[in-house]
Parts: structure tokens; C-alpha cells; sequence
């Protein structure tokens, strides 16, 4: 789970299972079993296949969060 974002579902894209969370227009799609992420706004990537442990400092940088801790722990 993102903090302050909203999940609106899963897909099996690219073969994968991946849950997509939602804020300001923003889709965040994580990749659980491979522990990566991507960005999407405005039906355009913004970054793809990235590891997950720069997805907060990322979210940070696009202003959609106010720290660099985001993620849920459950």
C-alpha cells in the first residue's frame, strides 16, 4: 500500500500481476513479485521497471507525497 494513494484494482499487464494505485491524475502500477514500479499520467509513462525502493524518493520529486517514507508495511 502507497500512503495517500487510493488502489483502484489490479491487471495481469505485460504477464504479471500489478496493483494499481491512483492519486492527482498519477497511476502507480507495483510489480509485487519482481519488486519494481511504474509511473503512468496522462495515459504516458513517466518511468518504467524501476525498483521499488526509489519509488517514494520519486513520488517526493513529482510532489505527490511529503516524505520519503511511503509504503506500508502490511
Amino acid at each position: 500500500m502507497i500512503n495517500g494513494f487510493k488502489l483502484i484494482g489490479t491487471c495481469n499487464c505485460s504477464g504479471t500481476k500489478n496493483y494499481k494505485y491512483e492519486k492527482n491524475g498519477y497511476i502507480v502500477y507495483h510489480v509485487k513479485k519482481r519488486m519494481l514500479y511504474h509511473i503512468k499520467h496522462n495515459n504516458n509513462y513517466l518511468v518504467k521497471n524501476q525498483p521499488l525502493s526509489t519509488l517514494c524518493s520519486k513520488l517526493k520529486s513529482l510532489g505527490l507525497i511529503g516524505s520519503d517514507d511511503c509504503l506500508e508495511t502490511n
